[in-house]
């Protein structure tokens, strides 16, 4: 849901939500007109799993267009982990997104098996300190107090 206030209505004809596409382009999800409010809410009933660019456009009666600044949602699925940046540099946050917002348990483990970090966050984006990993491929698994455990393959540069 991504909500919208503005300060007046006045010579607005039409408020619409658009998506960026991965060509580019924009896609609109809902146009509300006439505009009678302020504060708007709009769904996006299908977002695209990962990152999602959103913008406004207000079209006023005289046809003039407008656009918001991009607004950047990441969104994960329910079960679905993401890790962003992937590959990550050693030392840099790496975050681990959820649809989970309680608390999860987040452990770190190389391509042999062996456990090398673990750690306790809450929410649905969470950083995981990379420091001193060497570089390679690792698996992490994220296990929430509800739900299935997630697991993703990473690599710190």
């Amino acid at each position: 849901m991504l909500d919208l206030e503005i300060g007046t209505a006045y010579g607005l004809n039409s408020i619409s939500l658009e998506r960026q596409a991965p060509d580019g382009s924009y896609q609109t999800l809902q146009t509300i007109a006439p505009v009678q409010d302020l504060q708007f809410a709009f769904p996006d009933l299908a977002p695209n799993s990962g990152l999602n660019h959103y913008r406004v456009r207000l079209n006023t009666v005289g046809g003039q267009i407008f656009y918001s600044a991009l607004e950047a949602v990441q969104y994960a699925r329910t079960g679905e982990l993401l890790a962003y940046p992937n590959p990550v540099q050693a030392g840099e946050s790496l975050q681990l997104i959820t649809s989970t917002t309680g608390a999860v348990h987040i452990q770190l483990y190389d391509l042999l098996g062996r456990l090398v970090r673990e750690a306790t966050a809450t929410g649905t984006i969470n950083l995981f300190d990379t420091s001193g990993l060497q570089s390679g491929t690792y698996l992490v698994r994220v296990t929430p107090e509800n739900g299935p455990r997630m697991t993703q393959r990473i690599v710190v540069l």
